[in-house]
């Protein structure tokens, strides 16, 4: 009886140590249509800030120095809203962005002048385009409250992004 009363003590223990713990914080697995929309806004931020720090280096457009910092203080903080719900279910983002996007910035690197500002902007307004496509699809189809959240708080900043993008284009 002892060695039962110990065996007993001792999985209670545990239980309140932490295994018990961490079951009962942990939020139910995230829906395909939440960690496709979360990866793909999390590799699109990290484009756009990569983008927006070459831009401030490169650019010959007052337009585009103007509105670099701006882009990447945004996707910062929208990368920041990602990464906690990410966080908070378990999933591993990224460490970069997807192929065509580090082919992107790849592309755009060694341009300088108006070439370097045309196609910047014009790979953020393909990059902005594709991220509000991203956003509604998780609107439409996203099941967890925290990922719909971050759409409904991101999208209008992307769809606001897109629009200064194109006005910059006009000026470069």
């Amino acid at each position: 009886m002892p060695t039962l009363q110990r065996t007993v003590i001792a999985g209670l223990s545990a239980l309140m140590l932490g295994g018990g713990a961490a079951a009962a914080n942990a939020e139910p697995p995230l829906a395909q249509s939440d960690r496709d929309f979360l990866i793909a806004a999390h590799q699109s931020n990290m484009t756009e800030i990569a983008a927006g720090g070459r831009a401030n280096a490169m650019s010959s457009c007052p337009a585009v120095r103007e509105l670099a910092p701006a882009l990447v203080a945004d996707h910062l903080r929208l990368d920041g809203m990602v990464t906690a719900v990410a966080d908070r279910y378990g999933l591993m983002l990224p460490a970069l962005p997807d192929a065509e996007q580090v082919q992107t910035l790849a592309a755009i690197a060694p341009k300088t002048g108006r070439d370097f500002d045309v196609s910047y902007l014009r790979a953020q307004e393909e990059g902005h385009l594709a991220a509000a496509r991203n956003g509604h699809r998780e609107l439409d189809s996203g099941v967890a409250p925290e990922a719909r959240g971050v759409a409904e708080q991101s999208t209008p900043i992307v769809e606001e992004h897109l629009a200064e993008v194109r006005t910059a284009l006009d000026r470069c």
